[in-house]
C-alpha cells in the first residue's frame, strides 16, 4: 500500500511539471521573390510537431502620412538574394514600419504554452547587401492581441547570421490541438535616424507542452495506483 501512494504522488509531481523549452523553430522558404503569400513556413526542431504556418499579410504603413499598403518583398543582390531570409521592402528608420501576418495550426493531438519567441533578424542596405555599419530598431511581435516590443541592436556586418532578440509574453498563450493563432511582426524605427532595411532569419516559439486536465490526470493515475495493489496482492 505505502509503495502504491509514494508511486501515485510522484507521478503526479512529474505529470504537473514542465520545463520552458524549445516547441518550434520557423524558418522560410522561397523568399527570393516578391510576393510574400509565396514565401513557405517550416516548423520543427522542438517538442511540437504538426506545425503548420503561412503568411498571410505584409504591409508598410508610412510614417509621413499614416497611409498603409500592401508591401511586397525585396529582391537582388546580398542578403536579398538568398530563399531563405525574409526580407520586407521598406526602409523602416526613414521611410514606413512594416507588418507581416502569419497563422499557426496546432494539428497534433498535443497542446503548448507559448512563452517567448525568439527572433533571429538581418539588417541590409537598399541595394540588398548586409548593412556595413551598427542599426537600432524596434521589434514588436504579437500573438492573439498580447503583444511584446524590444529595442534590437545589430553588430554591424551581422550579415545572413543576424542579430537574436528574446520576446518575452506576460501571460503565456495556449494553443491547443486542432487550434491556429494569429501572430504578427512590427519592424519600426527606433531613435536612431540612419536608414536601415530590417528582415527575418528565424523565429523559435518557446514555452511549455500542456498536460492533462488535473481531474483527468489524477483519475488516470489512480486507476494505475488501483491495478498495482491488486497485483501486489495477486
Amino acid at each position: 500500500m505505502k509503495t502504491a501512494f509514494y508511486i501515485l504522488a510522484s507521478l503526479s509531481l512529474g505529470a504537473f511539471s514542465a520545463q520552458a523549452a524549445t516547441l518550434w523553430t520557423t524558418t522560410f522558404g522561397n523568399a527570393a521573390q516578391q510576393d510574400p503569400a509565396k514565401v513557405t513556413l517550416t516548423n520543427s526542431g522542438g517538442e511540437m510537431g504538426g506545425i503548420t504556418g503561412s503568411v498571410h499579410s505584409l504591409q508598410k504603413t508610412t510614417y509621413s502620412n499614416g497611409q498603409t499598403e500592401d508591401l511586397v518583398l525585396m529582391t537582388g543582390g546580398g542578403v536579398c538574394s538568398d530563399a531563405s531570409l525574409f526580407t520586407p521592402g521598406v526602409n523602416v528608420q526613414s521611410s514606413g514600419s512594416w507588418t507581416a501576418g502569419m497563422t499557426f495550426t496546432n494539428g497534433s493531438d498535443q497542446g503548448c504554452s507559448i512563452s517567448a519567441v525568439k527572433m533571429t533578424v538581418v539588417s541590409f542596405n537598399s541595394a540588398g547587401a548586409a548593412q556595413p555599419n551598427q542599426r537600432s530598431f524596434s521589434l514588436t511581435v504579437t500573438i492573439d492581441g498580447q503583444e511584446v516590443t524590444a529595442n534590437v541592436n545589430l553588430a554591424a556586418n551581422s550579415g545572413k547570421n543576424g542579430t537574436a532578440a528574446t520576446l518575452t509574453f506576460g501571460t503565456p498563450i495556449e494553443l491547443k490541438a486542432g487550434q491556429s493563432l494569429d501572430f504578427s511582426v512590427l519592424a519600426s524605427k527606433a531613435n536612431q535616424t540612419d536608414g536601415s532595411f530590417f528582415g527575418i532569419k528565424s523565429m523559435e516559439f518557446q514555452g511549455e507542452l500542456l498536460v492533462p486536465e488535473p481531474a483527468t490526470a489524477s483519475l488516470g493515475l489512480l486507476g494505475l495506483a488501483v491495478l498495482m495493489m491488486r497485483r501486489r496482492r495477486a
